[in-house]
């Protein structure tokens, strides 16, 4: 008896011909250069990658040989090009739908992953997920598109004097070409919490005297600053009794018995006061922000399982490092291209490399919602994966699970300001007369 399988969810299985199941392809690829490389040097050959070379028939090997190198060549000129002239600023354009059972190795960021397959990014509103290689703020300092007063003069050298200074390290980044964007449906929780610390403090009358009397200092006022440490010293001595008193009593009782009572206590316990805290609330810093997403993945027939398989992979592969220093250059799929400059990951032991980071959007249509708050490029900390949310194991035929919950957890890799508030592109802008009310983060 056949496995029972979901029906409102089972993929759509498809017809196979007795013709299908003959092979219409070449002899296996190993049994192709096996049989002409001495068996002593399979396991070289296989040690150093030349095996993924030859997997290819023979008859494509030496345009799919041509293809890997261009790819490489590629990679090493997009590097070349932003060192010196720095990344380009991030982008928001959807590319067209990833090719399935293609090795995409060196131009996955050409293409997208989308769920629903069949979503509308030129009339709907959707979420739009693109991964670049992480820059560290104060190493090349992504200094953008090549400027003399940029890259030689204000930025990139000393201190940030610019909030763009300060962001260029998350708006201008290399692409990683590695990872496909994805599309998404907007999901049911659409919120931004911004937040700020704020602490409160208390001052002893001598520290307020003090800060007062120097600024007054600062502003040039000789007179005023004299004035009022006078007027401090003052009632100083005015209380003078008081807290010798408090401190000759508190020393008596902690030698006889040994309790730790301070000057407030006895002052409220022996008068009914206590000393003025002068008690303020001090701004501290702001926060950074953390976003969350929970998307839920049902697959309608088998290509969607396959693109939703895929979505996932693409997000742990985000969070997680790559082993050693693989160098700015990634994919590498001809051995000696990438491999010969010795920045293969293999090559730097002792050292991981840093996780890729994301950039999201809102989107409407073609270009950024207008009036959804959009954030800053992020680190992905968190990826929760639930094959089973449907509270029950249900896979289709082909193993694929028929309910998939995906849950994102980002964190920002900069601060918000005030100015970063309100910059909007107007040419996203498509209708509403207060443009300038609308957008930014």
């Amino acid at each position: 008896m056949a496995d029972p399988q979901p029906v409102a969810q089972q993929v759509a299985s498809e017809n196979k011909t007795s013709t299908e199941t003959k092979s219409t392809q070449p002899p296996s690829v190993d049994a192709w250069w096996k049989q002409i490389a001495p068996q002593a040097l399979w396991g070289p050959i296989e040690a150093i990658g030349i095996d993924k070379i030859l997997e290819t028939p023979p008859g494509n090997f030496l345009g799919t040989f041509g293809l890997d190198i261009a790819a490489d060549l590629l990679e090493k000129l997009r590097e070349a090009k932003d060192n010196l002239a720095g990344p380009d600023q991030i982008q928001f354009k959807v590319q067209t739908k990833a090719p399935t059972k293609t090795d995409l190795r060196n131009n996955a960021h050409k293409f997208s992953l989308r769920y629903p397959a069949d979503i509308k990014d030129t009339e709907t509103d959707y979420m739009l997920f693109q991964f670049y290689r992480y820059e560290a703020p104060f190493g090349r300092g992504g200094v953008g598109t090549f400027n003399f007063q940029r890259n030689f003069a204000q930025q990139g050298s000393g201190e940030y004097g610019t909030l763009e200074e300060y962001n260029l390290s998350t708006t201008n980044l290399s692409i990683d070409t590695q990872l496909s964007q994805v599309v998404l449906y907007m999901p049911p929780d659409v919120s931004s919490t911004y937040g700020a610390s704020w602490n409160d403090k208390s001052f002893s009358n001598t520290a307020v005297a003090k800060i007062r009397g120097g600024m007054a200092l600062r502003r040039g006022n000789i007179g005023q600053a004299a004035a009022g440490q006078f007027e401090n010293l003052m009632n100083a001595v005015g209380r003078m009794p008081e807290i010798k008193g408090a401190d000759f009593i508190r020393n008596e009782i902690a030698k006889v018995t040994g309790e730790s009572l301070s000057r407030n206590d006895l002052f409220a316990s022996a008068a009914g006061v206590v000393t003025n805290p002068n008690t303020e609330l001090l701004y501290d810093s702001p926060q950074m922000r953390g976003i969350d997403f929970t998307f839920k993945l049902v697959p309608n027939n088998k290509n969607e399982a396959e693109i939703i398989y895929e979505i996932v992979r693409t997000f742990k592969k985000c969070l997680h490092p790559s082993f050693g220093v693989p160098g700015r250059e990634q994919g590498g799929k001809t051995p000696g291209v990438v491999g010969a400059l010795g920045k293969e990951a293999k090559d730097k032991v002792g050292f991981i490399s840093v996780p890729s980071v994301c950039k999201f959007a809102f989107m409407k249509g073609g270009g950024l919602h207008p009036f959804l708050p959009q954030y800053k490029t992020c680190a992905l900390v968190g990826v929760d994966v639930n094959y089973t949310s449907d509270n029950g194991y249900a896979v289709t035929r082909d193993g694929y699970p028929v309910s998939t919950e995906l849950r994102l957890q980002f964190k920002e890799l900069k601060l918000v300001y005030r100015e970063d508030i309100g910059e909007v592109d107007a040419a996203t802008l498509k209708f509403g007369n207060n443009k300038l009310l609308h957008g930014g983060h």
